[in-house]
């Protein structure tokens, strides 16, 4: 997993650099590509609670990072990964609401806080709907949560 988050945090860098677009633009894509396929198989083959929020841990934020360029960075790479983040942001609501059964609490949700940021901002309304009723089946019923900064 952790190679998995450093190749995913070296991919946002290449991309950040307009020299590297410019000149890798289409194997840049195909990268980011490889690398949502491979987040999705991982997230698809883990099933035990505990492990689950580990992984969740570790990829939230390198995930959320792809919405948030997909939305600031360079259209020649991110803009064709739109389809497949949708399909990995799918994945992960089904995996966290019917694999997890483990505590919603504080440091989950702070774990979770990014991917949960781009998902209420999606701009598909059945996203934002499929995250609301994810809430509403998890961290809703928690007695107490302290929310972090970035979901206030």
């Amino acid at each position: 997993m952790q190679l998995l988050v450093r190749v995913t945090e070296e991919f946002h860098t290449l991309c950040s650099d307009q020299s590297q677009i410019e000149a890798n633009a289409s194997t840049l894509s195909s990268m980011g590509s490889s690398i949502l396929n491979t987040l999705s198989v991982c997230i698809s083959h883990v099933s035990l609670p505990s492990i689950l929020r580990t992984v969740f841990s570790l990829l939230t934020k390198p995930i959320a990072m792809f919405y948030a360029k997909t939305k600031s960075c360079s259209p020649k790479v991110y803009s064709s990964l739109g389809s497949k983040l949708d399909k990995l942001l799918g994945e992960l609501l089904s995996c966290l609401g019917s694999r997890y059964t483990g505590s919603y609490d504080n440091d989950l949700l702070e774990a979770l806080s990014p991917l949960l940021c781009a998902i209420f901002l999606h701009k598909n309304k059945q996203f934002r709907t499929q995250a609301a009723q994810f809430w509403n089946g998890s961290f809703a019923k928690a007695a107490t949560l302290v929310y972090p900064d970035e979901l206030k």
